[in-house]
């Protein structure tokens, strides 16, 4: 990555990772070839970007087909894994910077927890959970 990573998270088991950068944005990678390149490093490929903050991205973490970010741009955002195009969700946190974002799940809702400079812990819920 050209770019420094804050956070990094499985979004797919084994298969994809979502990266918090400090270049305003989160690449969605995938794993490569099985094979390791001789220093135990297995290869990855950029799959995506996600494009939608304006600061350095934090945090991210996702929750089986859901991926939240957080930033210094005051804002946590919430993405589908299947429309990666744009966030589904903007929560604007703070006037500061979100230093995280976290998923839990609740019965059938997605929970949004974050942590942001300005003393401020806020919780949403965020999306409601496919029936199965």
């Amino acid at each position: 990555l050209p770019c420094g990573v804050s956070a990094v998270t499985w979004v797919t088991p084994n298969k994809t990772l979502a990266v918090a950068a400090d270049d305003s944005n989160v690449h969605i990678l995938s794993l490569g070839s099985a094979e390791d390149d001789g220093n135990g490093l297995l290869e990855l490929n950029l799959e995506t970007v996600l494009s939608d903050h304006s600061n350095i991205v934090t945090s991210v973490s996702s929750i089986r087909s859901h991926v939240v970010s957080s930033s210094f741009d005051g804002n946590a955002k919430v993405w589908a894994t299947k429309d990666l195009e744009a966030p589904m969700t903007t929560f604007n946190v703070s006037d500061g910077i979100v230093w995280e974002a976290k998923f839990m799940e609740s019965g059938n809702e997605k929970i949004v927890t974050s942590a942001s400079q300005n003393c401020g812990l806020q919780i949403w819920v965020s999306v409601k959970n496919e029936t199965r």
